[in-house]
């Protein structure tokens, strides 16, 4: 169960979106600011993008993810299996939710995100509760999400909606009038952005084009 509640922590929470191949993924291990070593890290990762302790079963990865916890230590546990099971993600944040502490941060990457979604509508408590507790009162606890989609026109609205601060760059038209919109940039520049730029927003002030790498 989430512990030491503390409302003064600051919303971290990130949005990674961009077509494939136009780097989002890249964009999240450059600019996310997670340490290499010594910080609490827990990973959907089932395109296997990031370096981590790899579990390809739910069980394994939830013993895994216990230990991790009760060791005191900092730590990368990965569930890297089967994707697209909306039902697994909630209990993935079931798990996330009860190792988060308001003293010390949590990140939670989250790897095509569009893809644990029901849809672009609000996430249903019923369903899904704690899905939208992670996005609705995990900052007060030490959670950090770290989403990436390249679809964004699936990801949930409690994700945008949450979010202090998104990256965007390059998509495809129905996600370019969706993000554009919220990010209030030009849905032809997200459009026609090169690969490695992107658009980095935060609320209440205006989106910046950035250079975030140059691909290979």
């Amino acid at each position: 169960m989430a512990r030491h509640e503390n409302t003064r922590l600051k919303n971290l929470h990130t949005l990674y979106l961009a077509r494939s191949g136009h780097g989002k993924s890249q964009a999240l291990k450059r600019r996310s600011g997670i340490a290499a070593a010594g910080q609490r890290v827990v990973l959907w990762d089932t395109n296997k993008d990031h370096d981590a302790h790899r579990f390809d079963k739910p069980a394994l990865f939830f013993r895994a993810l216990s230990r991790a916890h009760q060791s005191g230590k900092g730590f990368r546990i990965a569930y890297t299996g089967e994707g697209g099971n909306i039902d697994l993600f909630e209990d993935v944040c079931a798990a996330v939710w009860n190792i988060l502490d308001g003293r010390t941060l949590t990140h939670f990457i989250a790897e095509e995100y569009g893809a644990a979604c029901e849809g672009p509508g609000p996430i249903q408590l019923k369903r899904h509760p704690f899905h939208k507790r992670l996005w609705q009162e995990g900052r007060k606890y030490g959670l950090v999400w770290h989403a990436t989609s390249q679809r964004p026109q699936s990801i949930s609205k409690d994700s945008i909606e949450n979010a202090g601060r998104i990256w965007a760059g390059g998509m495809g038209m129905n996600a370019a009038k969706r993000i554009g919109q919220e990010i209030d940039v030009d849905f032809g520049q997200l459009r026609d952005i090169t690969p490695g730029d992107f658009f980095r927003w935060e609320p209440a002030k205006q989106a910046e084009k950035i250079h975030v790498f140059t691909p290979k």
